[in-house]
């Protein structure tokens, strides 16, 4: 225990000065791509790389997140999980169908980026109005997936597969299921294994299908990033105690 806290302490003392200078405050905060600022919103020092010119997708997002505020910790994991999915955090990301850091396909964000302020006439590659769109459109996929199953872990999921593949595939396979004998509406894998009977191709059932899992890995590894940064943070901290002759608190 004691060669583990000397080199925790050791670590967390050599980080000190490089946290100090990650915190101090920017002379003017950094803008979004439509011009609103940009709050001192970062990763703590480590989870993402340096950023080049201006702030990061990760600090984009972060903003966004504290610019609707109280969501909570879970729902900015659950937006991360789909920023990861859907474009890997580029902001330049684009597809036959979609572009941009939420991966928007022309038809819905025609529909959803007119709802959020300052987006209406966006470029399509605008990380903070993608951000906030998402996050609208998700509001309402969820809201409507309640009134097809009541379990909100199935209803997750089929608002996840909505946001991949359209709402209107979901609705279609929950009425095949409620005519389908021995198939539950809030079983998930009951729902997924009629989407061959529902029309679709098999391509479109074997992505539309994994996708809500992959946005559960990619949230939970997100998770686990803000847990580290926690870590590192309270390395800082003792470090500094330490420094400052104050004996750290490692309860």
């Amino acid at each position: 225990m004691l060669w583990q806290l000397i080199i925790l302490l050791a670590l967390a003392a050599g980080s000190v000065a490089h946290a100090q200078h990650q915190a101090a405050p920017s002379p003017s905060a950094p803008a979004s791509p439509n011009g609103e600022a940009v709050r001192g919103a970062h990763l703590p020092p480590g989870v993402h790389g340096p950023v080049r010119d201006g702030p990061s997708p990760q600090d984009v997002f972060l903003a966004a997140m504290d610019h609707l505020g109280g969501r909570g910790e879970a729902w900015r994991d659950r937006h991360a999980g789909m920023v990861e999915t859907e474009s890997s955090w580029r902001v330049g990301a684009e597809s036959p169908w979609a572009q941009g850091i939420a991966q928007f396909t022309a038809p819905t964000r025609g529909d959803v980026w007119p709802n959020v302020a300052g987006c209406g006439g966006a470029d399509p590659f605008d990380p903070w109005c993608g951000v906030l769109a998402m996050d609208l459109y998700m509001q309402g996929l969820y809201r409507r997936s309640l009134a097809l199953a009541e379990d909100r872990r199935t209803a997750l999921r089929i608002a996840r597969a909505a946001y991949n593949g359209g709402l209107g595939w979901q609705q279609r396979q929950h009425r095949l299921c409620l005519t389908t004998p021995g198939c539950d509406p809030d079983n998930w894998e009951h729902l997924a294994a009629l989407c061959r009977e529902a029309g679709r191709s098999e391509a479109s059932c074997r992505e539309n299908n994994s996708y809500p899992g992959k946005v559960a890995r990619a949230e939970a590894g997100h998770r686990k990033k803000r847990g580290l940064g926690r870590k590192i943070l309270r390395g800082v901290a003792i470090g500094a105690s330490v420094a400052q002759g104050r004996v750290p608190d490692l309860r």
